[in-house]
């Protein structure tokens, strides 16, 4: 049982974050990323077996993000882009993480949304 809330715990604290009235678009890219990441952590802390543990952990990531990239759009890496949060040192030090202008993801999602919110080359 434990596993399981341990497992459950960042899932559900993330849909928690989404849920809100708050302004939070780019904070829910960070948010799918963190809560990936603890996922991940909370599968290797119990399962002894490390064959098992990175199929387990490839199955989650894959189910995670079939269902996040139903729903992102450019907007949400855009938002994350623009953030001064995510530039700071707090996070950029964090092992596995780069400023949002390093990420391929996130340069070619504001790429998309500039060019869906100025469709004339004049404008850009």
């Amino acid at each position: 049982m434990a596993y399981v809330l341990d497992f459950t715990e960042p899932i559900m604290t993330m849909l928690c974050f989404a849920d809100t009235y708050t302004p939070c678009l780019g904070d829910v890219y960070d948010g799918m990323d963190t809560m990936v990441e603890k996922v991940k952590h909370s599968i290797q802390a119990h399962e002894s077996d490390p064959t098992q543990c990175e199929a387990l952990c490839r199955q989650v990531q894959a189910i995670i993000h079939h269902h996040w990239n139903k729903m992102t759009t450019p907007l949400h890496l855009f938002a994350y882009a623009l953030s001064p949060r995510y530039y700071g040192e707090e996070v950029v030090g964090m092992p596995g993480r780069v400023a949002p202008f390093a990420d391929e993801e996130v340069v070619e999602g504001c790429h998309k949304a500039l060019t869906r919110l100025f469709p004339l080359e004049e404008m850009h």
